[in-house]
């Protein structure tokens, strides 16, 4: 009689088995694992438009590097595109006070300081025209 049960549970725990293995291999080797997989997996992320999901790509490397200037200038962008300018330029900031000669993040501060101000007179709304 054991062994008929032992035979019964064998399926399900094989399963479990199988499926805990696939949990920690698996998944670990389709996701970017270095921060600069991360980083351009999160750029290709926001190239197709999806925002929020690339942010999570370049918070997980500030987690474990938060002064990595790429990560602080894409969230800053991502926030911005977001509508969260706040957010925005303090990523941005911070980025140029880590990097204060990159050229592209000086045009991404520019950028958003033109929004800011555009948002400020009413310039560029489609309903105001």
């Amino acid at each position: 009689m054991e062994n008929t049960n032992n035979k019964a549970l064998r399926g399900p725990i094989c399963c479990i088995v199988m499926v805990g293995l696939l949990l920690i291999t698996g998944c670990a080797c389709h996701h970017p694992r270095t921060h600069e997989d991360l980083i351009r997996y999160g750029v290709t992320l926001a190239e197709n438009g999806y925002w929020n999901e690339a942010g999570m790509q370049w918070r997980m490397v500030l987690n474990e590097d938060p002064n990595n200037v790429a990560a602080l200038n894409n969230l800053g962008i991502a926030a911005e595109v977001l509508d969260s300018i706040d957010t925005a330029s303090r990523f941005l900031n911070k980025a140029q006070h880590l990097r204060p000669d990159d050229k592209q993040i000086r045009k991404n501060i520019k950028s958003l300081q033109q929004r800011l101000s555009e948002k400020g007179s009413g310039a560029g709304h489609e309903e105001d025209k």
